[in-house]
């Protein structure tokens, strides 16, 4: 009995320490959640003012894709390609002298042009010569080529003078050349062979390389007015 009695109080003092334990934390949590309702309040209160729907309107609003427009095609520079097929030793037709125009030999190929970089050399002069005829063909993009297949000439030395003393080089009589073509661009391709003929008079007389520059001449107006006519 007396055990018990003394007991009591021990067992009364634990409680009370339980008890003011579990009021402590609840306070705790009465006050944190006290805080965050005011947190929330204050939110909803500056939302329903005129600056917090605006920030709240910017803050949602999906921001606005432009497309970007299509990129232009890049065009490559112009690009002059330039062929001989036949070798420059290649026959190319009869070679007279003096007033009656005698035999005086044969002509070959490199006596009007001897290599492909002298080809392209006369073209080059003939597309400069044409502009602004020729500004087609030489645009961005737009790729040429000019192969020549033969030529066939009957030229004269009239100029030859007597025992040989004169003119050797001035030449008259007719040509005929032959090419192969093409133009390349973005919208079209053409081709074709085109027989260039061409008559030199005596008062009009040139060296092999200018005749076939006059060839050249007439091919590239025979091209322009081919893509005029497309």
């Amino acid at each position: 009995m007396v055990a018990y009695v003394m007991s009591f109080p021990i067992r009364g003092r634990a409680a009370m320490v339980r008890i003011g334990r579990w009021f402590s934390r609840c306070a705790v949590l009465c006050g944190l959640a006290a805080a965050g309702l005011g947190l929330m309040t204050g939110d909803l209160a500056w939302a329903g003012t005129p600056q917090g729907r605006h920030g709240a309107a910017a803050t949602s609003a999906m921001p606005t894709i432009v497309p970007k427009p299509p990129a232009a095609p890049v065009l490559v520079p112009a690009q002059l390609k330039v062929m001989m097929k036949p070798a420059p030793g290649d026959h190319a037709g009869q070679r007279r002298a003096g007033l009656l125009c005698m035999p005086n030999g044969s002509l070959h190929v490199r006596d009007f042009v001897a290599t492909e970089a002298d080809l392209r050399v006369i073209v080059d002069q003939a597309l400069k010569g044409q502009q602004p005829l020729a500004a087609a063909l030489v645009a961005n993009g737009t790729t040429l080529t000019i192969s020549l297949t033969a030529i066939r000439a009957k030229l004269c030395a009239r100029a030859w003078g007597a025992f040989g003393q004169g003119d050797h080089t001035a030449l008259s009589g007719s040509i005929q050349v032959t090419f192969d073509w093409s133009v390349v661009t973005t919208a079209q391709t053409r081709h074709a062979a085109a027989d260039i003929a061409l008559d030199v008079a005596h008062d009009d007389a040139a060296v092999t390389a200018q005749i076939l520059r006059r060839t050249v001449d007439r091919l590239i107006k025979q091209i322009v007015q081919s893509g005029q006519a497309a």
